[in-house]
Parts: structure tokens; C-alpha cells; sequence
């Protein structure tokens, strides 16, 4: 009987060793892994193009601005645009020759009704970078806005000529089309010194 409780005693204490010694293992295991982690995970942290950075977060202040114009919210939308703005000036600090950022500044400019600063812009985006398509859509829109019509025309048709299939550029077309239409049914002449650009 007592042979019996002392291996019984035996089998406990090699269980409860074996626990121990598991649990010690994994703690350091655990410790280890923290330690080899915070040691190097700096060399495989994905690099942030800090350019990049900030174009991301004007590109998603534009978005929000233009939720709260939906929303007739102008206030809001306002302080969005102008947070925009300043990541996009940041941009240019960091490249002072970034077609995007003087595109998305144009775009920036356009929602706040600001067509002039907008064209301007984006002339400067098309200047660094000739086959920059959404500087020249960009420009296309504004310029239907702004009843320059023919210029509008061969901008959209020149990236038509690049994005044959692309469905957004063709309605864009034939609404310069129809607005064009409708300004001359209205007896309003087109101005004289209206010069054609392509886009």
C-alpha cells in the first residue's frame, strides 16, 4: 500500500516538474520573442515615402470636404479643403516639383469654387508632367464651367485618343458637346480669344 502512494507521490511531482518546466519555457520563449522583435523589427518596418504621406491624407480631406458639400454642410467641408490645402503645401515643401501636388491643389481649389487659383494649378501639374491625365480631365471640367468650350472639347478628346474605352471621358465629351449646343442656341458668342487646348 505505501509502495503504491510513493509512486503515486513519484508520478505527481515528475507531472508537476514537467508543468514547471513548460511554463518556464514558454515564459522565456514569450521573452525572447518580445526581445528579438522590439530589437529588429525596424529593419523590415515598410518604408513611408513621406511625399507620398501627405498626398494620401490632402487626397483624403478633399473626400471629406466634398461628403460635407453633399451634406450641405459648407463649414465643415471649408475646414476639410483647407487642411487639404496645407498637406498638399507640405508636399511641395518635400518636392517643390510634384505634378500631384499642384494637381490635387487645383482639385482643392475647384470644390471651393475657386476656378482661377484651380486652373492655374493644374496648368502647372500638366507643365511637369505632359501626360498627366487627371491634371488635364481636371482642367477640361473647369474650363466647361468657364464656357471655354472648344479648349474643354480637345482636351477630352486628346485623352480620349490615349483612353479610347474609357466611358467617363466620352459622357464628359458629350456634355461639352451639349453645353456648347446650348450657350451658342443662347445668341452668347464664344469669346473671341478662346484658344484650343488638348487634354
Amino acid at each position: 500500500m505505501y509502495k503504491h502512494i510513493d509512486e503515486h507521490h513519484t508520478y505527481t511531482k515528475k507531472i508537476y516538474t514537467f508543468s514547471l518546466i513548460v511554463f518556464v519555457f514558454s515564459v522565456c520563449a514569450g521573452f525572447c520573442s518580445q526581445y528579438f522583435w522590439h530589437a529588429y523589427r525596424k529593419p523590415f518596418t515598410p518604408h513611408i515615402d513621406p511625399l507620398q504621406q501627405e498626398l494620401n491624407i490632402g487626397i483624403t480631406y478633399i473626400r471629406y470636404g466634398q461628403q460635407h458639400n453633399l451634406k450641405n454642410d459648407p463649414e465643415k467641408a471649408k475646414n476639410y479643403f483647407y487642411r487639404a490645402h496645407n498637406h498638399f503645401d507640405n508636399a511641395l515643401q518635400i518636392k517643390p516639383n510634384c505634378p500631384q501636388g499642384h494637381c490635387y491643389k487645383g482639385i482643392t481649389f475647384h470644390q471651393q469654387c475657386k476656378n482661377k487659383e484651380a486652373l492655374d494649378e493644374l496648368k502647372k501639374a500638366i507643365e511637369l508632367n505632359k501626360g498627366y491625365g487627371k491634371a488635364y480631365f481636371n482642367l477640361a471640367n473647369i474650363l466647361v464651367e468657364e464656357k471655354q468650350f472648344d479648349q474643354a472639347i480637345n482636351l477630352y478628346k486628346q485623352i480620349l485618343s490615349q483612353e479610347p474605352s474609357n466611358e467617363i471621358l466620352q459622357t464628359q465629351l458629350n456634355k461639352a458637346y451639349i453645353a456648347r449646343s446650348k450657350y451658342i442656341a443662347q445668341q452668347k458668342p464664344l469669346p473671341k480669344n478662346n484658344k484650343e487646348t488638348i487634354i
